[in-house]
């Protein structure tokens, strides 16, 4: 009932930049996946535990590019 409410109220342009955002992100994810790194990162953790499904590192890397962005721009 609240997501109903909330998408009803929210502003059409913020939907859109929300999406757009959530776009860039599977790109970027989906990228790096698929071109491998020799360098250890979160990302070579996560496939070798096999504890995420792709979509779930979709999610969780929309967290974490908001999350990186606001520690560095203040």
């Amino acid at each position: 009932m609240l997501k109903k409410i909330f998408a009803f109220i929210e502003p059409k342009a913020i939907a859109k930049m929300r999406h757009d955002h959530f776009n860039h992100t599977v790109m970027r994810v989906n990228k790096r996946l698929n071109n491998g790194s020799d360098r250890p990162d979160l990302w070579n953790f996560i496939l070798k535990s096999e504890t995420l499904t792709l979509e779930e590192m979709h999610v969780n890397a929309e967290l974490f590019m908001a999350a990186g962005t606001e520690t560095t721009g203040t």
